[in-house]
């Protein structure tokens, strides 16, 4: 174990020293007409510990796209050269990623998977003047609170479920369809129908809230057929339900017995064997679950693994330190700079439809989570 990891360690510092010593080569005066210097991009992500799955992903995912950059002539003219740090998944590791990258100079920070350690790494990077767009990092604690004109996020985060729940649920019933919300009293499910009822409002107008029925259930009984009877009333053309397994599917039994053929929604928790061996072959009956969907240009369209097997979060992961680094290659190209103030503001501008765009927070603007059926061996992406 020790001489893997010193290994890669050294292999690290082998990859920083030459990173150091192409600038310096580039940057010689006698050579400066010959190669122009390159563009540094920082990937900070664990390389070692136990998101090293994730790291080694993003730092595939990086090394093909700046590849496929540099083939076609690079950005504004320059090569793009790759500087990786091992942040460790840990507050330490990001302080010792963020000296190691800013001795590499590099132009842009991606990465920061874990929260922790952007959490450490985000004040260093704003006392340096450098840009960071973090990818793969879902958690709201990133931009929870303003981090500063510098700190933008390339990826979904996870407390948007509801949301983009709605979205689906409101494809799902059409028009003014009636919506049927379910939950199990938790302060998980409480906390997406929250958000899901504030969205069908926003997409409904005032009239949408007449149109969806709310109620709970009690977690843990096995008859819940006041709940059904009362969806069967509502004639709901579509149904939410924010729980877990277990009662997922004894609500999908009951509906199904009842006559009830309205699609059903389900939260992310339901993606498990669980639900499979318990509901059975009524999975294939028009039922969804919304899982983690990698972000992308652009918003409102399908993003993510538009038709294939559910996406690990190492792939989101990855899926997004590209989408990081395309948008900062824009934005570098727009702004005729890779000054990080002026690249700041071509991300905050109104993007091209094709492009990534961020809100006031400097989160992308995409869905986070994407509805995926049931296939029998697998999860899959839904079709619109």
């Amino acid at each position: 174990m020790r001489d893997r990891f010193g290994g890669a360690r050294a292999r690290q510092a082998l990859g920083l020293a030459a990173i150091v010593l192409a600038i310096a080569v580039a940057t010689d005066p006698l050579r400066s007409q010959e190669a122009p210097s390159p563009l540094v991009v920082g990937l900070a992500t664990p390389l070692t510990g136990r998101a090293a799955a994730t790291g080694a992903a993003q730092r595939a995912a990086l090394e093909a796209a700046i590849a496929r950059i540099n083939e076609t002539g690079g950005v504004i003219g320059r090569p793009v050269a790759l500087a990786v740090a091992d942040d460790a998944c840990s507050r330490s590791g990001a302080v010792r990623a963020q000296a190691e990258l800013a001795a590499a100079k590099a132009d842009v920070i991606v990465g920061h998977p874990c929260p922790a350690a952007s959490d450490a790494a985000t004040p260093l990077y704003a006392r340096a003047g450098t840009l960071l767009i973090a990818a793969g990092n879902r958690h709201p604690s990133l931009t929870a609170k303003p981090a500063g004109p510098l700190v933008f996020r390339a990826s979904g985060r996870d407390d948007r479920q509801g949301t983009d729940a709605a979205d689906r649920l409101a494809a799902m019933a059409g028009g003014d369809g009636a919506i049927a919300i379910l939950h199990d009293r938790t302060a998980m499910a409480r906390a997406i129908v929250q958000a899901a009822v504030h969205r069908l409002n926003e997409i409904r107008g005032p009239n949408g809230a007449a149109r969806t029925l709310v109620t709970g259930i009690v977690a843990g009984e096995t008859d819940y057929a006041r709940a059904v009877d009362a969806v069967a009333a509502s004639g709901a053309a579509a149904v939410l339900f924010a729980g877990f397994p277990a009662e997922a599917a004894i609500l999908l039994r009951l509906m199904r017995a009842r006559g009830i053929t309205a699609p059903l929604l389900l939260n992310a928790n339901n993606a498990t064997p669980e639900l499979v061996a318990h509901a059975g072959g009524a999975l294939a009956e028009r039922v969804e679950i919304m899982l983690p969907s990698a972000a992308g240009p652009p918003a409102g369209q399908d993003q993510g693994a538009a038709s294939g097997d559910r996406d690990t979060l190492d792939d989101i992961a990855a899926s997004d330190a590209r989408l990081a680094l395309t948008a900062w290659a824009a934005a570098v190209t727009a702004a005729q700079t890779a000054s990080a103030e002026a690249v700041a503001r071509e991300l905050s501008a109104v993007s091209p439809a094709d492009r990534i765009a961020f809100d006031a927070r400097r989160d992308a603007i995409t869905r986070s989570f994407a509805p995926y059926r049931w296939t029998g061996s697998g999860w899959r992406i839904a079709g619109r």
